[in-house]
Parts: C-alpha cells; structure tokens; sequence
C-alpha cells in the first residue's frame, strides 16, 4: 500500500508540473506509458486478461481524474 501510495504521489507531481508547463499532451504520454508498462508486466507474470485490464485502468483512471482535478484547481 505504502508504493501504491508512493506511485500516486509522483504521478501526481508528473501531472502537476506538465500542467504548469501547459504541456498536457507531456502528462498524457506519462500515463498512457506507465499503464503500458503496468500490462505489459502483468502480461509476463501471465495474469488473466480480466485482471491486466484492471490494473492498466487503474493507472489510467487515476491520471485522468489526476488531470481533471489540476483543471478545476
């Protein structure tokens, strides 16, 4: 829990500081390749389909509302 804890923390920082450079496309990209890297690993350790699925939207649920948060703020 702590590095899930420590992951969202610095994901969060990534998003602020592209959203300060106006660079969204920047945090998009940040993302998009974590969530990539996230299934390819679960891929490997050949967890089922269901459950990469989860764990790749997790990361991506948590950027996107990362991103709309940093909007409305």
């Amino acid at each position: 829990m702590v590095i899930q804890f420590l992951g969202t923390l610095v994901l969060a920082i990534v998003v602020g500081v592209t959203a300060t450079a106006d660079a969204l496309f920047t945090a998009i990209l940040a993302i998009v390749t974590v969530a990539l890297f996230v299934a390819g690993m679960d891929l490997f350790s050949q967890k089922t389909g269901k459950a990469t699925l989860i764990d790749a939207g997790y990361i991506l649920a948590c950027g996107a509302i990362m991103i709309v948060a940093q909007g409305v703020l």
